[in-house]
């Protein structure tokens, strides 16, 4: 079975240098820069004690950070959960 992660290291495998998210301000990073970044905050987080199983929150907004950030989470083992927009209303 293949995993986002093993889909993930495939494209950074095949695609490399090429960009892999292009925000809408325009700034961008490679297939291999936003591995590189993902790696770093995988090390971050299990340095932490983060590890298989636990829970993560994450509440930041679209972009570079969240997806190198998710790519971090399941590279530990751990799940992502999303704060619930509703609970934002007064």
């Amino acid at each position: 079975m293949t995993t986002l992660l093993d889909a993930f290291a495939d494209a950074v495998d095949r695609f490399g240098s090429r960009p892999a998210i292009i925000e809408k301000s325009g700034r961008d990073i490679s297939f291999e820069d936003l591995d590189v970044l993902a790696k770093s905050l995988a090390a971050g987080f299990a340095a932490r004690g983060i590890g298989p199983g636990d829970r993560v929150l994450m509440a930041m907004p679209v972009g570079i950070e969240l997806y190198a950030s998710l790519a971090a989470v399941w590279r530990v083992g751990a799940i992502v959960v999303f704060p619930e927009p509703a609970m934002c209303r007064n």
